[in-house]
């Protein structure tokens, strides 16, 4: 799934999720968080969505070096490929950083933006920097002690930055 049926698939959901009326929240997960970003940043404001949890949030720069880096790049397209993910050739030249997506939203729903202490892929660095560079009433972030960009244990705290208020 590329960028933009990703995002079609998200818009679908969340109109859906809209016109039952009931409130909801959203939690995305590094690359999703982009995917919410590009979907949401093209879409009226959502009049039920409560909260979003944007958790592990991609760095562009280091993203991309992922995909261009020559050591990783098999390693990376195998997980892709696993995963029914597919990078299209075009994708680093029509992806938005997510600083700049998130400086640009558009909308008020609260955003929670987490990073793990441990985070190899998404580190806390990258908060800081966000935190300074997009400084919005209804953005937050928080760094969860102990914990790296996939969290396979039962962490309270993890748990608290995902769902608790």
């Amino acid at each position: 799934m590329d960028l933009t049926s990703a995002s079609s698939q998200l818009a679908k959901l969340i109109r859906a999720l809209e016109s039952e009326g009931s409130s909801y929240d959203i939690v995305a997960f590094s690359w999703g968080a982009s995917v919410y970003l590009n979907t949401l940043s093209q879409m009226e404001a959502p009049g039920h969505l409560r909260n979003t949890v944007l958790w592990g949030i991609d760095e562009y720069w280091r993203f991309s070096e992922y995909f261009l880096n020559k050591k990783s790049t098999r390693a990376i397209k195998e997980v892709l490929r696993d995963a029914g993910t597919i990078l299209s050739s075009d994708f680093f030249t029509r992806q938005v950083p997510n600083e700049v997506l998130l400086r640009r939203y558009p909308h008020s729903n609260p955003i929670r933006i987490g990073f793990g202490e441990n985070d190899s892929e998404s580190p806390p660095a990258f908060a800081a920097y966000l935190e300074s560079f997009v400084s919005k009433h209804n953005i937050t972030y928080r760094v969860v002690p102990k914990v790296g960009h996939f969290v396979t244990d039962c962490d309270r705290e993890y748990l608290d930055c995902l769902f608790g208020s």
